[in-house]
């Protein structure tokens, strides 16, 4: 990446305001894009040169889309060549992921063929992202685990994850698999540098409503919590529960994609009480992420206290109420700046590609030179790199495990169930309620119904038919081993002796094909091996420490090496 050495950025045009208003709005069709590609150069330091879009090459034109498509999402293939995208040629149509060359974009390929409605739903494809191999395709779908269905809250069409093998641009469409299989939408697929899949998952509970990432090995083991769980999280003093703080602060949390040094790149704004957002265009603030910190705690500056997000630009591009300026879909680049699409004045729907120092907020527009009335969004780079590997689980500290077993079913030991619902329940740095839920004495685990095309609200905002699987007794030293169904939503809670609920979990988990899993790690050595990122069990900095005993102690438990409880068929 020698200064004047060749670049490309691939990029979708469409009319300013044909932005579908937020990344869940997917069925809205938004026509007269096109997908672009401006060749330009890297300048000192490996800085973008500003390049006018006139002389750009027209890549959606061999795909048979029209003059008025609706193209969507671009992303690169590691050959530098390969560009996968979503479009469709009218409003009538579902969307569906077409691939075409740079070397060659008179052959473009439908990857995913056209499906007729389902249960009175489009079959969309969309949102695709090449593996870091460049041999498979991960997409979301609205195609269902047994047909289409709407989410839970706003009744809009409802996706998963997917993912198609291909070899070169030769799509094996027998090898479709289905990655994620929850009630709500899972949006925006990406990949991390080692090789798990990211994504934005909508959850859903009675009084809780969050976009949040997520992130999956590529053997669909360990669905894992990423980044912004919670607007407000619980925990907020060890002596009263009731108490909460800001957490991330933002109830959206889209666009999510690691960056060359590691961090994340996100897009934040807030929620109407709909779920609707505030801002339209699908933008907010641009934030950063340094995950190796830990959880967010908005507004919090004691001393020891590191903050793990910051915004760029946040004094005029908030993703709050009456935000004028945002940003959207930001990508990395090898300078250090991010390349991403802004409006000054959201209400135009004008978005630039531009790239932004995240140190000054000093911003220079990328792709001059477009026509009045006309937006320049989502924009990638497109280079050649080394193949990467992708992430199957292995024996680790915690969450370890590997998907050798009964493809229908799972297997999860907790080594200390108490202590791993303080996790799966709040994100504070404060200390963990262990106590409070060591009078727990069963794990019970319910099934999240999916909810059909013609299904309503009920008095608490959402479509909810949740049902009881079964429970299984905790040992003595509140570890617990299950074997329950894979490839299915569930939700885990704990209950004391008369069967009460003692916590619950407030989103949806899932368990892969034959997943076998440890989650969590006994309270002894919690503050050894997990406190780093999520806090000491106290709450003090101070006790956070390291021990040799975590490598042969991480999940030993009175559980660990007994007979599955069998909940659920």
């Amino acid at each position: 990446m020698a200064s004047g050495d060749p670049i490309a950025i691939v990029y979708v045009q469409r009319p300013s305001n044909t932005t579908a208003p937020d990344r869940l709005s997917f069925d809205t069709f938004g026509g007269g894009a096109e997908l672009r590609a401006a060749a330009t150069t890297f300048a000192a330091g490996q800085q973008i040169t500003p390049v006018s879009v006139g002389g750009s090459t027209l890549l959606s034109g061999g795909c048979g889309l029209g003059g008025n498509a609706d193209v969507q999402a671009p992303d690169v293939a590691s050959d530098g060549d390969r560009v996968v995208f979503a479009a469709r040629a009218q409003a009538a149509d579902p969307l569906g992921v077409y691939l075409v060359r740079l070397g060659d974009p008179a052959t473009c390929v439908r990857v995913t063929p056209p499906a007729a409605d389902s249960n009175g739903l489009k079959v969309h494809n969309f949102d695709p992202a090449f593996s870091p191999d460049g041999k498979w395709i991960v997409f979301a779908s609205t195609r269902g685990k047994a047909g289409a269905t709407t989410s839970r809250k706003r009744l809009l069409p409802q996706s998963d994850l997917w993912r198609v093998a291909v070899n070169g641009t030769t799509v094996d469409q027998n090898s479709y698999e289905q990655v994620t299989f929850l009630s709500n939408s899972e949006v925006g697929p990406q990949f991390m540098r080692e090789g798990r899949i990211t994504m934005t998952t909508e959850k859903v509970s009675d009084g809780f409503y969050q976009l949040s990432g997520r992130r999956i090995n590529w053997d669909r083991t360990d669905y894992h919590p990423l980044l912004a769980q919670r607007a407000i999280s619980p925990y907020a003093s060890l002596t009263d529960l009731t108490q909460t703080r800001p957490s991330v602060g933002y109830a959206s949390a889209t666009d999510i994609r690691e960056g060359a040094d590691g961090n994340f790149l996100l897009i934040l704004s807030d929620l109407r009480p709909d779920g609707a957002p505030v801002s339209p265009g699908a933008a907010g603030a641009l934030g950063i992420f340094n995950r190796s910190i830990g959880p967010f705690e908005q507004g919090r500056a004691d001393t020891g206290y590191l903050a793990a997000l910051r915004l760029v630009d946040a004094a005029s591009a908030t993703g709050h109420t009456g935000a004028r300026a945002g940003y959207r879909a930001p990508v990395s680049l090898p300078g250090g700046e991010v390349m991403v699409s802004y409006a000054s004045d959201l209400s135009t729907g004008s978005f630039q590609t531009v790239a932004i120092d995240p140190r000054t907020a000093n911003r220079t527009v990328l792709l001059t030179g477009g026509a009045a009335g006309t937006a320049q969004v989502d924009a990638v780079l497109a280079y050649k790199y080394p193949p990467r590997a992708l992430y199957d689980n292995r024996r680790q500290l915690v969450f370890g495990g590997n998907a050798g077993g009964d493809p229908g079913h799972a297997v999860v030991h907790m080594p200390d169930a108490p202590l791993v619902f303080t996790l799966l329940t709040g994100n504070l740095r404060r200390g963990r309620p262990v106590d409070a839920f060591r009078k727990a004495r069963f794990l019970a685990i319910y099934s999240e119904g999916l909810c059909p095309g013609n299904c309503t609200r009920g008095g608490n905002g959402i479509f909810e038919n949740r049902q009881l699987l079964g429970t299984a007794p905790l040992a003595d030293d509140g570890s617990v081993r299950v074997q329950v169904p894979s490839q299915t939503g569930v939700v885990l809670e704990l209950q004391d002796g008369n069967h009460s609920t003692v916590v619950k979990m407030g989103e949806e988990h899932q368990l892969g094909p034959g997943e076998q899993i440890s989650m969590g790690i006994a309270q002894p050595l919690f503050d050894a091996v997990c406190a780093g990122c999520h806090g000491s069990i106290t709450g003090h900095e101070v006790d956070v420490r390291v021990s040799a005993d975590a490598l042969t102690g991480a999940s030993a438990s009175v559980s660990a090496g007994a007979t599955p409880v069998q909940i659920g068929p």
